[in-house]
């Protein structure tokens, strides 16, 4: 046992340093795509997540590329400034509920992964998203059904668009809790 005054034990230290190592990465990829979608004066309008979009392939109408800014928009200034950007992503991932609006949220995990900004990313890439969505049980799972085993193929041969991202990201709603397990987590310590 350990406790007040004992050394956590090397696997829990270990994967604390592993959890925050993750989280610097997040947020450094999170601060990378930002910069590439902002303008000059810091903000993400129509026109720059328009221009995104279409270098990742997707023709957006501009209706709907005006919903995704309202997404995070907090102030109703049809710009979205850093605040926003990051309430945006850590309300969408932290989100059980479902109820989230997730277009723009699927724009920004789509880039923080596509980091050669080719306009796909590859098995590994979505492998790292899976992963941190459905954990290790679930991994091999959801891979293939994103990418079906084909025969002769090798690993990492298989990319996708971001228009193949967002279909699937679609599909996979995060799963709602029941009254009974909402009653459970507001009673646990």
């Amino acid at each position: 046992k350990f406790g007040l005054g004992m050394p956590a034990p090397p696997s829990q230290e270990a994967a604390a340093i592993r959890e925050e190592w993750n989280k610097q990465k997040e947020a450094s990829n999170l601060k990378r795509v930002f910069g590439n979608l902002s303008n000059t004066s810091g903000h993400i309008g129509v026109p720059e997540l328009h221009a995104a979009l279409k270098k990742i392939g997707y023709r957006a109408r501009p209706r709907e590329v005006e919903d995704m800014i309202w997404e995070a928009d907090e102030d109703c200034d049809k710009k979205i400034d850093w605040e926003e950007f990051q309430g945006l992503y850590y309300r969408c991932k932290d989100d059980e509920s479902g109820l989230e609006p997730r277009n723009f949220f699927r724009v920004v995990e789509f880039l923080m992964h596509d980091r050669d900004s080719g306009g796909t990313i590859s098995k590994d890439e979505l492998m790292e998203i899976l992963f941190s969505r459905f954990g290790k049980d679930q991994l091999l799972q959801k891979t293939n059904e994103f990418f079906p085993p084909k025969e002769g193929q090798a690993d990492g041969e298989d990319e996708i668009t971001f228009v193949e991202f967002a279909r699937f990201m679609r599909a996979i709603k995060p799963k709602r809790m029941s009254n009974r397990e909402r009653a459970a987590a507001v009673k646990a310590p």
